[in-house]
Parts: C-alpha cells; structure tokens; sequence
C-alpha cells in the first residue's frame, strides 16, 4: 500500500486515540518530505541515477490543457511531484521556480504532478507560489504509482532521450549540474 493510504486509514477510525493521532502527525510529517530542508545537500539515493525510460505521463492540467511528456522527447524535462497540503512542497517552490526561470527559456520543459489534490487546491496554490509551469492534478495514486513516488516533494529530471537520468528527494540541491549536462548533451 502507498505511504498516503495509510494516513486514509488512520483518519477514518472512528475515534483515533492521542497516540493514534500522534503517530499519524509523525508519519505525515516524514511522508512529506521533511527529512530535508529545501535547498539542503541530497539526502542518500538523491541525485544522478542509471537513465532508464520514463514512465509515460500525458494528462489535462488544472489550466485544462493537454500534456504529454512523450511529445517533449529532443528536450530535457523536470518533472515535480507535490502537494498543496504539504509544507515541504511550498518551501520548496521558490527554488523551483527559479529553475523554471532559467532553465525553460532553454527549452526544458517542466510539469508537477499534484499527489492525493483537488484542482482546487492546486490552483489556489500555483496562483499563490506564483508557480509557471503546468500541474496535472492525480487524486488516485495512478502516476505517483507509476513514477513510483515515495513521498513529495519528489522531483524527476529526464533527458532528451526520454530517460530518467536523475531522482530528488525532498530537495533540489544538485539539479542544477544535471540540467547544465542534460543541455549540454542535447545539442
């Protein structure tokens, strides 16, 4: 079962006692990435892996139009899994942003895919983050499944070969040196 299901299960007991309700706080918290602070070092299994093919991802974003990141292959991509409920992802956002704002001029292409959300939610916090790429809204698990996504923030780099050539875990440190390479490598 996903990590995110077991919070479901905790949240509709009938009347969860305090150790219950304490553990699903500690389980919420280490689900969502807090295992790292935004901006900090890689934690172990972040960062440069084997490239192998990306899981395929073609869905209507909150902005009702369609994406397909089969049809950005030439092209380098970040893919970022998050949630509005989680507070790692918003403290993550403004160095996203910044990626995004240095590196799509470049021609990489940038998609988040919001994990267990409500449109809603998600446009409320695009608007709010002032996020300017796309978001693909996935209340089933079925592409974080995929992806196999641990917990967000979660953040996948491909290269323009369609493979998956990095994987980030709770941070963006090191994203950077991948992308420069990915582009560099592209031409």
């Amino acid at each position: 079962m996903p990590r995110f299901g077991i919070l479901a299960i905790v949240i509709t007991l009938d009347r969860p006692s305090k150790a219950t309700l304490a553990a699903a706080c500690i389980w919420l918290l280490c689900g969502c990435g807090l295992q790292q602070a935004a901006g900090s070092t890689a934690p172990p299994g972040s960062g440069p892996v084997s490239p192998a093919p990306a899981p395929s991802l073609a869905a209507t974003t909150t902005d009702n139009q369609h994406f397909d990141l089969g049809s950005k292959q030439g092209h380098p991509a970040v893919v970022d899994f998050f949630g509005s409920w989680c507070a790692p992802c918003r403290a993550e956002q403004p160095e996203m942003n910044q990626l995004a704002a240095t590196y799509m001029p470049k021609g990489v292409s940038f998609v988040g895919v919001a994990v267990r959300d409500q449109t809603t939610d998600v446009q409320a916090y695009r608007q709010n983050l002032h996020v300017a790429y796309p978001a693909i809204v996935d209340g089933s698990d079925g592409i974080p499944a995929d992806w196999a996504v641990q917990a967000p923030p979660e953040t996948f780099v491909i290269d323009a070969h369609g493979q998956i050539i990095a994987r980030y875990f709770g941070t963006l440190g090191g994203v950077s040196a991948v992308l420069d390479s990915a582009l560099a490598s592209s031409h």
